[in-house]
């Protein structure tokens, strides 16, 4: 069997000290070239090195999980994504007996290479990524260093990493399915925040639906990404773009149906249209994403649910794995289909559209 290289074959691969080598693999910032680092962080890739595969001793271990957001303006308190996918990740982490340690949104963005210990040393085993962004530091530094990892919600745009997350294309399907069927053909998307990838996914999945139902596009009925996570910016943004999508574009040009990114905007959009005395589902049809607590919505509201379960599952296991010395479950990725929860607010579209 072929041996994993260590410390001092990578040190000899690159010229330098193994102390030289140890220094990039603790992020001890200031005491290595940058040149130097990434000639080494380049041997690591290509020589397939993993410090972190090493089987601890169970002494060494903490028996304890960590989970973060790659959004600072996430809520794990009130009902939503966050919420169902972090309720339901606990829920796991306890089942495989093991400890859950949250850690706060804002470290996610601050300096990794700095405070990467924060992560690494002592606190948790392995660590459950949320809706991390595209190429995040934090990510590529933890990948570096070879400590277990899975993101959920988003894969950063990182190819070698476990990753899980709903199958976005397919549920848009499942949205759009819905509302063509009803006869609608002026179908308008209230996009995510800019920068996520389920934003990108999602619009990919609509223009796909649209050209599958023969339905041309017409770009005026896509929302801007909004520029922030924090609610109320969102919520007078969408109001903003309902008014003007039905009251400033001609009658025949006006969408008689809205997906939207989330059930939170979906309720944005639903105060947008009783300001403007439009009555859901007898005007306008509308459709959510998530299922968060969109059951006591008025009227209730159609959504797309997400496996968060599952989701939990594949990704704690992922982890779990890793810690165990499992090299298959590095780079595992992994897509699950939603389900669409059919509520009240959908309808064909009236007879004078």
């Amino acid at each position: 069997m072929r041996q994993k290289p260590t410390i001092r074959d990578i040190a000899s691969a690159c010229g330098v000290a193994p102390s030289t080598v140890s220094r990039v693999l603790n992020n001890r910032a200031g005491e290595v070239g940058e040149e130097t680092r990434l000639r080494i962080l380049d041997a690591m890739r290509r020589m397939n090195y993993r410090p972190g595969q090493t089987r601890q001793a169970p002494a060494d271990k903490t028996y304890t999980l960590g989970v973060i957001s790659g959004i600072t303006g996430a809520t794990y308190y009130h009902e939503g994504y966050f919420h169902s996918l972090v309720d339901s990740l606990l829920a796991v982490i306890s089942e495989r007996r093991q400890n859950g340690l949250i850690f706060a949104p804002h470290i996610f963005h601050a300096a990794p290479q700095q405070s990467i210990r924060s992560y690494c040393d002592g606190q948790c085993d392995g660590l459950l990524v949320l809706a991390p962004g595209m190429e995040s530091l934090l990510v590529t530094s933890l990948q570096e260093r070879g400590f277990p990892l899975a993101l959920l919600g988003s894969s950063g745009g990182i190819a070698s990493v476990a990753y899980c997350d709903l199958d976005n294309i397919h549920a848009v399907a499942l949205a759009m399915n819905e509302f063509v069927g009803m006869g609608h053909r002026r179908i308008a998307l209230c996009q995510g925040p800019e920068g996520l990838e389920a934003t990108a996914l999602r619009h990919a999945g609509y223009l796909q639906a649209l050209s599958t139902a023969g339905i041309p596009l017409d770009e005026a009925l896509v929302s801007p990404m909004l520029s922030d996570t924090r609610t109320n910016e969102d919520s007078q943004s969408i109001a903003s773009w309902v008014r003007w999508v039905l009251r400033a574009l001609p009658a025949g040009r006006r969408p008689t149906a809205i997906l939207c990114f989330n059930d939170t905007h979906a309720g944005s959009v639903l105060e947008a249209l009783a300001a403007l005395s439009l009555r859901v589902p007898e005007d306008v049809s509308v459709i959510g994403f998530d299922d968060g607590g969109s059951a006591h919505f008025a009227p209730p509201l159609t959504t797309i649910g997400q496996p968060y379960r599952e989701i939990a599952l594949h990704a704690v296991e992922a982890v779990l794995a890793q810690i165990a010395g499992n090299e298959d479950s590095v780079s595992q990725r992994v897509l699950l289909q939603g389900n669409l929860i059919r509520r009240q607010s959908v309808a064909p579209p009236s007879a004078a559209d």
